[in-house]
């Protein structure tokens, strides 16, 4: 009883929790209008003016809030100019500091090149894709990754491939068609080991050229077939009946068929795996009621 009336009057009445609630809500109030006020404050400044506590670097209090700022709207081509003579002035900057201290400006850079637009920012993203540390890369990489890239890009990212082994430099190459007279799609799907990867270079290649893109239905029929199943290509149902009725092996590659012509919705082609899936049933011995009507999705 004693420890009960203890626990009691040890415990915060309704008033203090709504008290403290109170003062949770105000705390959270007043820090999104302070940073409010910083941003409001900080559009206020000129140009010039952010950009030179830009060039403050990692003494800038302020930096993402600025750099938020410059972001928010279009620039001209000689506010672009000016801000990307700034970032390779940090660049050349963080070059200099301690590993810890270069990372938080490296951030800092990668932030502005966000606000950037390719053309002007690809000195810097040419010099953090040619870096040996990973950390630049991966910068230089996520500027890029949702960008068309020319082909002096392309070419750029395999050579830093074969320098480095770092397979993440050639997945922003796959987000477009390859331009296959720079780069040999071959080369490009041996250099990885997965199936999903490979399937992404066989989709890349199929939107560049059709034609020799088809070379990957009989190397590598899974991912030629999830590739064509994702780009809803229906000029590659034939191509991808090829694959399951010329296969030695079909039990690896008629459920990823039977998904992609789904996606085509090619009933006919689909009449034709049932009856080969049954086929191979009857070959293995198969007939289990409850085994064939067990859902695997």
């Amino acid at each position: 009883m004693a420890a009960e009336r203890v626990a009691r009057e040890s415990s915060p009445s309704l008033q203090e929790i709504a008290g403290l609630r109170l003062r949770m809500n105000a705390e959270l109030s007043i820090a999104k209008s302070h940073w409010t006020l910083i941003r409001a404050q900080i559009r206020c400044l000129s140009f010039d003016a952010k950009l030179r506590r830009l060039r403050n670097g990692l003494s800038e209090q302020h930096f993402q809030e600025i750099a938020h700022v410059i972001d928010e709207s279009p620039l001209s081509d000689r506010q672009n100019e000016k801000l990307a003579l700034v970032v390779g002035m940090l660049a050349k900057e963080a070059d200099s500091l301690p590993s810890r201290e270069r990372a938080q400006l490296d951030r800092r850079i990668g932030r502005l090149l966000r606000a950037l637009p390719v053309k002007f920012a690809e000195p810097t993203i040419r010099s953090f894709l040619s870096d040996q540390l990973k950390h630049r890369r991966e910068i230089g990489l996520r500027r890029i990754r949702s960008e068309p890239i020319s082909s002096d890009f392309v070419e750029l990212l395999w050579n830093r491939y074969r320098d480095t082994g770092d397979r993440d430099l050639l997945k922003p190459i796959l987000s477009h068609p390859i331009p296959i007279g720079v780069l040999d799609p071959q080369k490009l799907i041996d250099s990885f080991e997965d199936d999903y990867w490979r399937m992404r270079v066989i989709e890349a290649t199929l939107k560049a050229d059709c034609t020799q893109a088809k070379q990957f239905a009989r190397t590598h029929p899974i991912p030629f077939i999830w590739a064509c199943g994702r780009l809803g290509d229906r000029r590659m149902v034939s191509v991808i009946g090829d694959c399951v009725w010329k296969a030695t092996d079909k039990l690896p590659v008629i459920g990823i068929a039977a998904w992609a012509f789904g996606r085509f919705r090619a009933k006919k082609e689909l009449a034709k795996l049932e009856v080969l899936l049954n086929q191979l049933a009857d070959e293995f011995g198969v007939r289990d009621s409850e085994l064939l009507s067990r859902r695997f999705y």
